[in-house]
């Protein structure tokens, strides 16, 4: 049996030439304690088994390497130096199960996969340094909750044909991750990764905005499945992540896919903008493919939480098994799930057709979400999507789907039309015969237009106003009514008005006297009947007078035909009246006038005298007394001789074609010849034989006596001779002048005071 056989590097340097291209040990392990070993270009070191760099105290184990380093068993670095001084070196693992290990991460530019197996990482492992690139060839490498730091920020630092890299661990223990420090680089980043039974499932990140950096920044990636049972489904969560709550915040995990993404980006003051793209396999919602889910692939869409689960409409590749996510700064937990909104629409709202009824409709439909659960209508659950029974009101309508997903119809009012309101009113409800009634039909509610029905017979259709009026002349008392119904024949409504028709007084009246002469005194007689009974009266007696009694009395002081009216006012405020036209009449009276020539006193001397009839209105007849005791009929204008003296009441009557008639008496005076003659003033002591003595003179009078008083009633001259007068003394001496008294009498000769002593006292002026 072989030994195995271990070498121990202290300071040592490969070299390549020309005619020594390799230095390959056949060795079980080749370890590096705390040297610093050099792999020039061109040179190969072959490890048939495991590599090991590690530190001897203050010594760094160190491998600087520019060649190949080939080896079959693990790699292991427990230095600080991570192993590998990254520059253009490759390391190829060719063994068959190999792990990558140490207490210490390892660096490596460029890595191939050969051998067979899986590569699996048992520490945080860096790879691709500035331009290296990983290759996996055909073979996977399991990340075995560590993450894989690629440093070449370049889309093609991870190569493949068939291989993969198997993240699939949860958060505990801990992801395993794809750390890729892209920097500010944009392009299409290929993730590749692979289940455990390896199934390739790429998670592909297309940077299209490069990110403002804070350091070196990075986008990481990681996913794993879930498990399957109903009872923990979909577990366990993503780290921070509080449950998976939908967009409805119910629990939705029997609607996701049985798988998680976390991608993040590091060190970016803004993170780039990218297009992720995630793989997932029909098992992992397929129940036919062992998943207890409840999907329908084609309802996938993207689902990303950030404080909770928000939906992201991407693009769905049912056959690729591919989901896009749309363009954006989202970093953080991603799945797939089902996604449906559910939404109601309202169809058709009806109003109640008659106030009161309930027949109005509501109608509506949903996209059924996840499927539908119940409808609330006010609260009380329903299947209905349609009622044709509801009353007026505003109605809130809930749909629920079985996720527990809701939309609402919020207030949907349901109207009906205003109940009807009918008043029929009256300007009077007692009126008086033959007063018109005026009926206002007042109505509202309903729907227009309204037909309306009275009473009387009339039918109208088609009323869009809110009132009618219509007039009428009731002649006894009535009862009116109205009905109206509208549009949809609701029921009717109705209103009446009854009607009190007073009856009017019954007006008559006579008079004593229906013609005659001007001065014509009437009576009048009210022959109004005494049923109903009448409050007052109104006469109207033609010429311009009224009165307010009962039966009144008139003279007519003008000639005239005259209407005369009776109005009367009953208890109940009726009015009714009569006129009578033409009925009192009124003749005119004629005017009496004459004159009489001479125009003056006559005497017995010259006794004729002449009459001129100047009447008006008259020429029926003539009749004259001329005072004398002589009369004379039917000469307008006669002539008179007197027989005596004295004063004569000469009467004229004349008489109109009426019967009318009118006098005028006027005195004619027949003087005697008997005169005095009395003056008023004299002038005694002027000498000149004028006017020089007071003295009466005349003739036909005797018994002649005349006394002269002073002032002071002291008679100072006395006489019983005519032809002897005053010389204005007294005793001798002459009189002041002024103003004298004086007292004559004497008795006439003819006239009708013949023989009766006539008195005459009066006053004369004595001048100086």
């Amino acid at each position: 049996m072989n030994k195995q056989r271990k070498y121990v590097l202290k300071g040592l340097a490969i070299m390549a030439g020309l005619a020594w291209p390799v230095v390959t040990f056949a060795q079980n392990e080749f370890y590096n304690n705390g040297s610093g070993v050099t792999v020039q270009p061109g040179a190969l070191i072959y490890v048939q088994g495991e590599v090991i760099n590690t530190n001897n105290g203050a010594n760094i184990g160190l491998i600087n390497n520019s060649g190949t380093i080939d080896l079959s068993g693990d790699w292991t670095n427990n230095s600080t130096s991570g192993a590998l001084n990254a520059s253009t070196g490759l390391v190829e693992l060719l063994g068959a199960n190999q792990n990558i290990k140490g207490t210490q991460p390892s660096t490596f530019n460029n890595m191939n996969l050969l051998g067979s197996g899986v590569k699996t990482l048992m520490v945080n492992t860096y790879v691709g340094g500035n331009t290296g690139v990983l290759s996996l060839g055909s073979l996977p490498m399991d990340l075995n909750s560590n993450t894989l730091f690629v440093t070449n920020p370049v889309p093609g630092a991870i190569t493949r044909s068939t291989g993969y890299i198997i993240s699939e661990t949860a958060p505990v223990p801990g992801y395993g991750t794809i750390q890729w420090n892209i920097g500010n680089n944009t392009g299409t980043y290929i993730y590749p990764f692979g289940t455990a039974a390896a199934a390739y499932i790429p998670f592909t990140n297309n940077v299209t905005t490069s990110g403002v950096q804070a350091g070196t920044g990075y986008i990481s990636a990681c996913t794993y499945p879930t498990v399957t049972s109903p009872a923990v489904n979909n577990r366990p969560l993503p780290t921070g992540v509080a449950d998976l709550n939908n967009n409805c915040q119910t629990e939705h995990a029997a609607r996701m896919l049985d798988r998680f993404w976390v991608v993040n980006a590091g060190n970016y003051a803004s993170n780039p903008v990218t297009t992720k793209k995630m793989t997932y396999q029909d098992p992992e919602w397929d129940p036919t493919a062992g998943s207890t889910n409840t999907i329908q692939e084609p309802m996938l869409d993207g689902w990303y939480y950030s404080g909770g689960w928000t939906h992201q409409a991407g693009a769905e590749n049912t056959v690729a098994n591919e989901f896009t996510f749309p363009s954006g700064t989202s970093y953080g937990p991603f799945t797939l799930g089902e996604y449906k909104n559910l939404q109601m629409q309202l169809l058709n709202v009806d109003s109640v057709v008659c106030n009161g009824q309930s027949n109005g409709l509501i109608q509506f439909t949903t996209n059924q979400g996840y499927g539908i659960n119940t409808y609330y209508w006010n609260g009380a659950s329903s299947p209905d999507t349609i009622r044709n029974t509801l009353t007026a009101g505003t109605y809130t309508i809930i749909a629920e789907d079985v996720m527990g997903c809701k939309d609402t119809l919020l207030n949907v009012r349901v109207d009906e039309p205003a109940a009807f309101a009918m008043s029929l009113t009256a300007n009077d409800y007692s009126i008086c015969n033959g007063d018109p009634l005026v009926l206002t039909a007042n109505f509202s509610g309903g729907t227009k237009p309204y037909t309306l029905i009275s009473s009387t017979g009339t039918f109208t259709a088609g009323v869009t106003t809110n009132s009618t009026v219509a007039s009428y002349h009731p002649s006894a008392p009535t009862t009116y009514w109205l009905s109206m119904t509208d549009k949809n024949n609701c029921p009717p409504k109705a209103d009446t008005a009854k009607i009190n028709v007073n009856a009017l007084p019954n007006v008559d009246f006579s008079a004593d006297n229906t013609s005659g002469c001007v001065r014509l005194d009437v009576k009048f007689t009210n022959l109004t009947a005494a049923s109903p009974p009448v409050t007052s009266w109104l006469w109207n007696l033609g010429n311009g007078t009224t009165s307010t009694l009962q039966s009144p009395a008139l003279t007519y002081t003008y000639a005239g035909s005259f209407n005369v009216s009776l109005q009367a006012t009953s208890d109940s405020g009726c009015v009714n009246s009569i006129t009578k036209n033409a009925y009192i009449t009124a003749y005119p009276v004629p005017h009496a006038a004459f004159y009489y020539n001479p125009p003056f006193d006559s005497n017995i001397l010259e006794p004729e005298v002449d009459f001129v009839n100047t009447s008006t209105n008259a020429g029926a007849t003539v009749n004259w007394d001329f005072g004398d005791g002589h009369t004379l009929g039917y000469v307008d204008n006669p002539s008179h001789f007197y027989q005596d003296t004295g004063i004569f009441q000469v009467n004229l009557i004349v008489s109109n074609v009426y019967g009318c008639y009118d006098s005028l008496k006027l005195p004619v005076k027949i003087n005697d010849i008997s005169t005095i003659y009395i003056p008023n003033a004299f002038t005694p002591g002027q000498a000149d034989g004028i006017n020089d003595v007071f003295m009466v003179s005349g003739i036909d009078f005797y018994d002649f006596h005349m006394m002269i008083f002073n002032r002071w009633g002291q008679k100072i001259y006395e006489t019983n001779d005519a032809t002897k007068g005053w010389d204005g003394k007294y005793g001798g001496t002459p009189c002041e002048k002024g103003v004298y008294v004086y007292k004559i009498n004497c008795t006439p000769v003819h006239g009708p005071t013949r023989s009766l002593p006539k008195t005459y006292v009066g006053h004369v002026t004595l001048v100086r």
